[in-house]
């Protein structure tokens, strides 16, 4: 695995903390620092929101924050031309303070133990940036490094 920012892969099997194993996708956030990324799994499980809304959406009486990808809305560059199959969110509160290197040592094998599905649009990804820099749901320690990604795109 590369781990560039804005990189979407799709991982089966993916391993989480607690031991639980499920198919997921996962999105880069941010360059390694001393090993460390940010990174978010999105989830394809439906809310409350309006249907057919994409982007940022935040409901601040509530502490609600998520970026959604519409079904069969292309997300990645040209050469890929990815999509979700499902509605698809992104919650600021499930954004992750991983080890590339571990990521690297469990999901090594390209095709095997995931699936490099593109780049997300840069237009996106600023957007994604900046909906979880706004968002109340974010942790505060995460917001510096989002602005630095987003300042340097």
């Amino acid at each position: 695995m590369r781990l560039n920012v804005a990189d979407l892969y799709y991982i089966p099997n993916f391993q989480f903390d607690n031991g639980n194993i499920r198919d997921k996708y996962l999105i880069v956030l941010t360059d390694s620092v001393n090993d460390r990324l940010l990174l978010t799994l999105p989830t394809s499980v439906p809310g409350h929101l309006e249907k057919n809304q994409s982007g940022c959406i935040s409901c601040e009486n509530s502490q609600f924050n998520c970026y959604r990808f519409l079904q069969g809305e292309v997300v990645t560059d040209e050469a890929t031309q990815f999509f979700f199959p499902l509605d698809t969110h992104l919650y600021g509160e499930w954004i992750g303070d991983w080890s590339a290197n571990a990521l690297q040592l469990d999901y090594n094998v390209d095709g095997v133990d995931y699936e490099f599905k593109g780049q997300i649009k840069k237009e996106i990804f600023e957007n994604i940036l900046l909906c979880f820099i706004g968002s109340s749901k974010v942790k505060r320690k995460f917001k510096p490094r989002l602005q630095k990604i987003l300042d340097s795109l």
